[in-house]
């Protein structure tokens, strides 16, 4: 048996052949310290792509500004030269929206006081920790299983019709696997198809996928707003990657 780092460092610069993945796809189920480690490569993969993603963002916001300031000083165009009385009244029409926009914040404050908390709570955290399962489901696929291969792009194109129909024929075959339940339970979730979603993740019987599973139960709940029965669920949870999300239920 290979070790570990040399296994995943192969995984990761697609050397495995297929027998390979197939023991690889294994150990990843059998082994929690072997599954924390690839899921700690593909976090720290993500974290590299999304600040190589930053600095090319803010290189061409940059490249824009400098470009803004050369065609201004071509055209002879300067803000400083506008006429004195425009800019006062420029100031006391900024001061008016500033004082009206204060007293629409605290007509909303005092609003929101007086409203359901456990109401305000459902929206905010479902809106700001939602996000659909990150699946891959490549190392599943095999040659005498091509729906595999087509859910994985169906899911990862948002296309959610395809990904129940396909996670449904799927599950003919291997009716008790984990990450095509998680696949199609999103999917239904996605398609508002609430009831059908939570049942589907109450069917999620691989421990290695409990937390997973109580995750996004509670976030179909919490969509019902049903918030006692979803912070149930959420007290299931074992794991760091979501406990820091939901202290603020408890």
């Amino acid at each position: 048996m290979k070790d570990q780092e040399t296994f995943i460092d192969q995984f990761f610069n697609r050397e495995l052949n297929q027998e390979e993945l197939v023991e690889f796809k294994n150990r990843l189920e059998a082994d929690t310290d072997f599954r924390a480690e690839v899921q700690f490569r593909k976090n720290l993969q993500k974290a590299v792509a999304k600040k190589e993603a930053t600095e090319r963002i803010e290189k061409t916001a940059t490249i824009k500004k400098l470009k803004a300031l050369q065609s201004q000083s071509a055209t002879g165009k300067n803000v400083a030269e506008a006429p004195q009385a425009k800019v006062r009244s420029l100031g006391k029409w900024l001061t008016a929206v500033a004082a009206i926009g204060a007293l629409i914040l605290i007509g909303y404050l005092g609003f929101k006081d007086a409203s359901s908390g456990n109401q305000n709570l459902t929206a905010d955290f479902y809106n700001n920790n939602y996000t659909p399962y990150e699946a891959d489901i490549t190392l599943k696929s095999i040659p005498s299983n091509t729906l595999i291969a087509e859910l994985d792009v169906a899911y990862k194109n948002k296309d959610y019709t395809s990904s129940i129909n396909l996670a449904n024929s799927i599950l003919k075959e291997l009716p008790n696997d984990a990450e095509i339940l998680l696949i199609k339970g999103i999917s239904l979730l996605e398609k508002n198809k609430l009831d059908e979603s939570l049942a589907v993740f109450d069917s999620i019987s691989n421990e290695l996928y409990s937390d997973e599973s109580n995750w996004y139960a509670g976030m179909v709940l919490l969509k019902q707003n049903k918030i006692d029965a979803a912070k149930t669920r959420f007290q299931k949870i074992k794991g760091n990657k979501y406990l820091d999300k939901i202290k603020n239920l408890k």
